[in-house]
């Protein structure tokens, strides 16, 4: 961490250094006329320039008119998965499940390299201790279903029609990480049903080892 106190600012070299200071005055100035009694207040932009471009700083998860039940990638070329054939660890972190970690999962591909990776020993689900909007009411095995049946659906959807494959579940997805605390229902014979392995043992440490 750099200490702000140590640092010398006459010492750091500008990007441009023939700017003359009547010059960057006159610029402030200019910038700063029609503020007046304004200065000392945070600026915020326009709603008009923001176009929709929205935030709010309500902590409210507000339920969707409809659950979601798939995702379109926008470009699902990709050249990233050779490495699948030497890990031996792959974490899906925590997240939304819809807009974070489904779309980083949904690229042409991917399931091939996940399922069939030669090396690939565990592939884990960190499941979230909540729900937001995006999976009211799913549960653990909700969660599992959806990642595996999208990475499975690109793969079928991919311009190789040889690929006609459905990988199954634990092929895909080997562990599910979870908080005993959780609000998302956790039913692990259903997971066992799919041999995904959801003991507690798993809920003491995240550290994944050979043993």
């Amino acid at each position: 961490m750099l200490n702000s106190k140590n640092v010398e600012p006459q010492n750091i070299p500008l990007a441009i250094d023939n700017i003359s200071d009547d010059s960057v005055s006159r610029d402030y100035h200019a910038e700063t006329s029609d503020d007046n009694d304004d200065s000392d207040q945070a600026s915020e932009p326009d709603q008009e320039s923001m176009g929709n471009l929205t935030f709010s700083k309500i902590d409210e998860n507000a339920k969707l008119d409809a659950p979601i039940s798939r995702v379109f990638y926008v470009n699902s070329k990709s050249d990233l998965f050779y490495g699948f054939k030497k890990l031996s660890n792959d974490a899906d972190f925590s997240g939304s499940l819809w807009t974070s970690i489904i779309p980083c999962l949904s690229l042409r591909g991917l399931g091939k390299a996940i399922a069939t990776s030669p090396t690939l020993r565990h592939k884990v689900l960190l499941l979230n201790s909540s729900h937001d909007r995006e999976t009211r009411g799913m549960t653990a095995t909700d969660f599992v279903m959806a990642i595996t049946r999208s990475l499975n659906r690109i793969q079928q959807n991919s311009n190789d029609h040889k690929e006609t494959n459905e990988y199954p579940v634990h092929t895909l997805v080997t562990h599910v990480v979870y908080l005993r605390q959780s609000k998302i229902a956790m039913d692990v014979s259903e997971l066992k049903v799919e041999n995904v392995d959801a003991d507690d043992k798993f809920t003491e440490t995240c550290m994944l080892n050979d043993n």
